[in-house]
């Protein structure tokens, strides 16, 4: 998927909270940033420092949703992460986002804490994590 398309869905997705063109190009950047897609309706991007993933963004577009994309696009982002050796997963979701916990939950991450009043609207950031090659593979 070209940055264009990357950044037209990074929109549809989050609206307002969206990362801009500049924090999107930035991230691509390195050579170990990991993006995957299904079509033009789903992306994961993040990145990995030695064995460690840290999954940034991950989202469906709005006219796509509750039709299992969420969790495919994990696994597929998860599969890639593993071939490049990852062995571990991190992530930060917002506290109030409860789809997104609820399937973060059913993929298998645990919770390891929270940064409270982490985002501009002082809401907590929840911290959760899975080691890959069980239900990430």
């Amino acid at each position: 998927m070209s940055e264009a398309l990357l950044a037209e869905l990074e929109l549809a997705c989050f609206g307002r909270g969206a990362w801009t063109r500049d924090q999107l190009t930035a991230s691509l950047a390195s050579e170990r940033t990991i993006v995957a897609t299904l079509a033009t309706d789903a992306y994961a991007l993040g990145q990995i420092v030695v064995d460690e993933l840290e999954l940034f963004r991950i989202g469906v577009r709005p006219s796509a949703r509750r039709r299992g994309l969420g969790q495919q696009m994990f696994a597929e982002f998860a599969r890639k992460a593993v071939t490049m050796g990852a062995a571990v997963l991190h992530l930060e979701v917002r506290a109030d986002n409860l789809p997104a916990l609820t399937m973060y939950r059913q993929l298998g991450l645990q919770e390891l804490g929270r940064r409270p009043r982490y985002y501009a609207d002082q809401c907590d950031a929840v911290l959760m994590s899975m080691p890959l090659g069980s239900k990430g593979e």
